[in-house]
């Protein structure tokens, strides 16, 4: 957390995470006092600063469900690319025509 905050500090000083989550299995959902939507650059630079470095400390992306489109772009950058062809393989077995929530895991 101390990490998650000095970098968002860097993008702008006024950023504070609000953390909330399965605190007893590790898993943190992190919002931001923004008020609305950021623009693409700055959300992407958020995203980079909440995922940089979450494998090296032991953490992943995503571990019990799927990714929604407002995700995908990060989970592309930041998932271990093991798990995402993993991912990509489960649900073309069990979704071939890729009716399911088409496009919330990117399909080859």
């Amino acid at each position: 957390m101390a990490r998650i905050e000095a970098g968002l500090k860097t993008l702008d000083a006024s950023y504070a995470p609000y953390v909330f989550g399965h605190v007893a299995d590790g898993n943190l959902h992190i919002s931001i006092n923004a008020d609305g939507p950021l623009p693409a650059d700055r959300h992407k630079a958020v995203e980079d600063v909440l995922y940089k470095g979450l494998a090296a400390a032991g953490g992943s992306f995503s571990t019990e469900h799927g990714v929604g489109l407002e995700k995908r772009a990060a989970y592309e950058r930041h998932a271990d690319p093991v798990k995402r062809d993993l991912a990509r393989m489960i649900k073309e077995m069990i979704d071939p025509g890729n009716v399911m929530n088409p496009g919330e895991v990117v399909a080859r």
